[in-house]
C-alpha cells in the first residue's frame, strides 16, 4: 500500500449498461439487467478505464501545477522540470539572484513563522558570531542580553606573530 494513492471522486452520467426500470412512480426504482452482465462489462470496463485515465492525467496535472507553485514560494521562480535548458537556467539564475540578494525579508518572515523569531537581523548576525549554533535559536531577549555581556564569557588573546 505504500506505493499507492488513493482517492474519491464521485462522477456523475450514464453508465454504459444495458439495464432497464419499470414503472416511474416513487418506491419502484427496481433497475434490471436487460440483456445480462457479459453484454454490458466491455463497455463499462472500456467507460470506467476511461474515467481512470482521464483522472491520472489531471492528478498529474495538478500534481506538476502544486510543485509548481510550492517551487515559487520557496525558491521564487517556478519548478526546474528539465523539459527546456534554456528555461532551466533562466530559472536557475533568478534562484540564485533571488536566493542570494534579494529574500532576506521572505527568510525571516518564515523565520517568525516558524520559530517565532526571525534569524536575519543585526542581533540574530551578533549572535552567529558570538554563540554556538544551538543558543542561536533561544528567545530574542536572552540572544540580546548574551550578545550585549560577551565580554564576560569571552576570553581575548594577544597573539604575536614572528617572521624569520
Amino acid at each position: 500500500m505504500e506505493d499507492c494513492v488513493a482517492s474519491y471522486v464521485q462522477t456523475r452520467g450514464s453508465v454504459p449498461l444495458f439495464w432497464e426500470q419499470t414503472g416511474v412512480q416513487v418506491g419502484q426504482h427496481k433497475v434490471r439487467m436487460s440483456r445480462g452482465v457479459e453484454c454490458s462489462m466491455p463497455a463499462f470496463e472500456r467507460h470506467i478505464a476511461s474515467i481512470k485515465q482521464r483522472f491520472e492525467e489531471v492528478f498529474k496535472q495538478m500534481w506538476v501545477d502544486n510543485g509548481n507553485e510550492v517551487s515559487k514560494i520557496y525558491a521564487g521562480t517556478g519548478a526546474i522540470q528539465g523539459g527546456s535548458k534554456f528555461m532551466d537556467g533562466a530559472r536557475s539564475a533568478a534562484r540564485t539572484i533571488q536566493n542570494n540578494l534579494l529574500d532576506t525579508s521572505k527568510q525571516e518572515a518564515i523565520d517568525v513563522i516558524l520559530l517565532g523569531k526571525a534569524l536575519n537581523s543585526n542581533l540574530a548576525d551578533r549572535a552567529r558570531t558570538l554563540l554556538e549554533p544551538p543558543i542561536v535559536h533561544l528567545t530574542n531577549n536572552i540572544i540580546s542580553e548574551l550578545t550585549e555581556r560577551y565580554l564576560e564569557y569571552v576570553v581575548s588573546m594577544q597573539c604575536i606573530e614572528q617572521w624569520g
